[in-house]
């Protein structure tokens, strides 16, 4: 599917973070058409003229700020924020299968808001250049790869520094005066032993 196949609905969060990275762009690569709802506008303004978020809305012609007339009963019952509410109705309203996917799958995903330092926002940059995939898949490779590399979690009840431990061939300890380090003569035992000369 080409960029002109494709229409974006944006809410706030993505439009301010990518924003503030200087990273707008992205979504034009991704679509010819990126429709900011009128209540997430709203909010975008309500931050002042020097926000640059407000000021791209005004800066850019393809990010095109689209009314919401009524919101569906179906999306109102989600309980969501307006803007999030508007983003939903609008992809209703052009491709219906859009909400209808997610309300599907609405209690089998996570919604994941992060901020990122620069090095690791290239990095997911880069990485997502390298496999030309959409973010929530890029996220979901590098969660998969993480894991992999992880070693397994203990099964057996034992914790993992019990297994460290066990790794490294310690033998084990017991429960003792807590100030056996200072008075340990008084604990052991100097009787003569068996084989050994008296």
């Amino acid at each position: 599917m080409s960029p002109r196949d494709v229409r974006l609905v944006v809410n706030t969060s993505p439009l301010i973070h990518l924003a503030e990275a200087d990273l707008l762009h992205l979504l034009q690569d991704a679509a010819v058409n990126v429709w900011v709802p009128q209540p997430v506008a709203i909010e975008i303004r309500a931050y002042g003229d020097q926000d640059p978020t407000a000021r791209a809305l005004t800066a850019h012609d393809w990010l095109e700020v689209r009314p919401v007339e009524q919101v569906a009963p179906e999306i109102l019952a989600w309980d969501l924020g307006l803007g999030e509410s508007a983003v939903l109705e609008l992809a209703r309203l052009h491709r219906q299968h859009s909400v209808d996917r997610m309300a599907q799958r609405r209690n089998q995903t996570m919604r994941i808001e992060a901020e990122l330092d620069l090095v690791h926002c290239d990095r997911l940059k880069t990485l997502q250049g390298r496999l030309n995939k959409p973010l929530p898949e890029v996220l979901a490779i590098a969660i998969d790869v993480a894991l992999n590399g992880l070693a397994p979690a203990p099964t057996s009840g034992e914790s993992s520094l019990y297994q460290a431990l066990e790794s490294i061939g310690f033998i084990g300890c017991i429960d003792d005066d807590a100030r056996l380090a200072a008075d340990y003569k008084q604990h052991l035992n100097f009787s003569p032993k068996v084989g050994t000369s008296q």
